[in-house]
């Protein structure tokens, strides 16, 4: 467990890489990861959004709860 992708470059290179292969099979897409309240990070550790895109979405980015 870590808390944001600073904390352990070995952990978060292995997600990068995990995210960049299932974004290839995706198509258009936002990869988001957050560090720190004022960043929007609510949960304390670390992970990645991948949120598909499609002309017209209207999706805003970035989201606050």
């Amino acid at each position: 467990h870590v808390e944001d992708f600073t904390q352990n470059y070995n952990i978060s290179s292995a997600v990068m890489m995990t995210a960049s292969v299932l974004a290839r099979k995706m198509g258009d897409v936002n990869l988001i990861t957050s560090k720190g309240k004022y960043a929007t990070q609510t949960i304390k550790h670390l992970h990645l959004h991948l949120i598909p895109r499609k002309r017209w979405d209207n999706l805003k980015l970035p989201w606050s709860l």
